[in-house]
């Protein structure tokens, strides 16, 4: 068996470049409303990942092969969300030639959406591809350096693998453009079984990586992702909502604090195959243990059957376990008024708090997180009147956002300027 070349970088190379990287990354929207600060604990979600090759059908459950239509449904419906903050991808293309299907799947995602953007393109050629897109849209390239609606992912092949592919990262750097230098670690097989051992690798990917693309640009902005997944060694499956996940954004967090950069990673999805018990059990527990650890943004919500396929249905649950995430980081606010002594002894004994001003003040303020998903009804009137399940719910919810939410498209212009990129790569992509 013959082994890659091995280049190795003197360790105070690696330091300088670190220290160059910016502890904080502002991601933008089309629109400025959703423009996002990457910077301390703050957390956000992002809808998608990586392009998955099935979608299941809102309407039957069924596994799909999803074409661009269904990339689109899945923009518009991240658009709408609420606690969705970045938008990825949740379907890929497969009415397209898979050579360029994500280039069709970036067009079609930013024109469906006006919020932050994170994607991944293959090498130089990908790369450059990508940001003609996103120039286009933001008015030039230098334009873009201050504007970053779009964030590319480059995932190692790890165990500790680069090739041609990661030339992404030099444009991107070039650019002035956030890059993500992630791992897809399958824990057990390309790594270590052990969690420590794992991290120790994904770390060694993170800081060649990093150093890359701060030796092509210093200060270019970067984040930390060494996502690692586990290997069922009984069935070779990999994983995606084992207990493990959690401890491993933990473990990420730490790391990228030590370092001083913003932290991206996985959470929320679910190795099951429909939005069923298992699903909100797996999605809620990594959702919720990336968040307590500080990953600034935790992706792949929507994602069911161990990344195999999207979820619209699903992305519904998941935004309302980000909404009740984010009720809990919000925490418990202390002062007197919360306090509240004067009015307890105001009420004083036998009494109750439910017609004071200060009762409907802070119901007013958010005291209370109101699901807009969950069911609360007595058993008595659910029987009657409900008798539908979350799923049901979800799917209900999916399709009435698809009916109504249409994002502002891009200008003509732009759309025309995007339409000659992609025709340009069709060109390149043919034998």
């Amino acid at each position: 068996m013959s082994l890659a070349p091995a280049v190795k970088i003197p360790e105070h190379l690696v330091k300088e470049a670190v220290r160059k990287a910016p502890s904080k990354i502002v991601l933008s929207g089309r629109n400025p409303k959703f423009d996002i600060l990457l910077e301390g604990k703050r957390v956000y979600y992002a809808l998608g990942g990586t392009p998955d090759p099935y979608m299941a059908d809102l309407e039957t459950g069924e596994w799909i092969r999803p074409t661009r239509e269904h990339v689109a449904m899945a923009a518009r419906l991240g658009d709408a969300l609420p606690n969705i903050d970045v938008v990825m991808a949740l379907a890929s293309a497969s009415d397209v030639p898979p050579e360029v299907s994500w280039l069709h799947e970036l067009a079609t995602i930013f024109n469906n959406t006006e919020k932050p953007m994170a994607y991944s393109a293959a090498g130089a050629e990908g790369a450059k591809h990508t940001l003609a897109m996103a120039a286009a849209i933001v008015g030039g390239y230098e334009e873009l350096k201050k504007k970053h609606i779009i964030t590319i992912e480059s995932s190692f092949i790890t165990p500790l693998g680069m090739d041609i592919q990661h030339e992404n990262i030099i444009e991107f750097a070039k650019a002035n453009v956030p890059v993500i230098c992630g791992s897809g670690m399958m824990v057990g097989a390309a790594t270590p079984i052990t969690q420590a051992g794992a991290i120790t690798l994904g770390n060694a990917e993170f800081l060649c990586a990093a150093t890359l693309a701060e030796l092509v640009n210093p200060g270019t902005p970067i984040m930390y992702c060494a996502e690692s997944s586990n290997m069922d060694l009984r069935t070779g499956t990999v994983l995606y909502g084992h207990p493990e996940r959690g401890i491993s954004c933990v473990l990420q967090s730490q790391m990228a604090e030590f370092y001083g950069v913003p932290t991206f990673t996985v959470g929320g999805s679910t190795d099951a195959k429909c939005t069923d018990a298992q699903a909100g059990l797996e999605a809620m527990g990594t959702a919720m243990m990336g968040a307590l650890a500080g990953v600034d943004v935790i992706e792949c919500l929507g994602k069911i059957g161990s990344g195999s396929a999207g979820s619209l249905e699903m992305a519904v649950v998941a935004d309302e376990i980000a909404s009740y995430v984010k009720r809990i980081l919000r925490g418990v606010q202390v002062d007197d008024e919360t306090i509240a002594v004067d009015l307890i002894s105001k009420v004083g004994p036998g009494g109750h708090f439910l017609s004071q001003e200060h009762t409907r003040r802070f119901l007013q303020k958010g005291e209370f997180w109101v699901s807009e998903l969950l069911d609360r009804e007595p058993a008595r009137t659910w029987k009657k009147s409900v008798s539908k399940t979350l799923a049901d719910v979800a799917r209900e919810k999916a399709r009435r956002i698809l009916e109504e939410r249409h994002p502002p498209p891009l200008p003509r212009e732009t759309q025309e300027e995007i339409a000659n990129i992609l025709k340009q790569a069709d060109k390149r992509s043919r034998p």
